[in-house]
């Protein structure tokens, strides 16, 4: 991998105080989460999990997941994040309905 700088990358993850659009993470979380698998999780309970996803998400495209969830939204133009209103427009009733059930 000559563009991936491991130790840079490592470096990242230790920082405390860590920023996200709308929380603070810290880097007990990016620690755990680089080596633990939630995949059998999620394969266990996939009845029970509404899965919401960008078709053109390019940090976990969906051709990446080996699992297919029976409740499941694309949202159409939504990358990684999806919270710009016209993409809340497409999954946000739809999830509170699958909530509610």
């Amino acid at each position: 991998m000559d563009y991936f700088d491991q130790e840079g990358f490592k470096k990242e993850m230790n920082k405390e105080g860590k920023m996200t659009k709308t929380n603070y993470i810290n880097k007990t979380y990016f620690q755990e989460n680089m080596i633990t698998d939630y995949s059998p999780l999620f394969e266990e309970h996939k009845d029970k999990v509404l899965h919401i996803h960008g078709d053109k998400d390019d940090k976990v495209p969906i051709e990446s997941l080996d699992i297919v969830f029976n409740n499941r939204i694309i949202v159409k133009g939504g990358k990684h994040d999806l919270e710009r209103p016209d993409l809340l427009d497409q999954w946000l009733c739809k999830a509170v309905e699958f909530i509610s059930q």
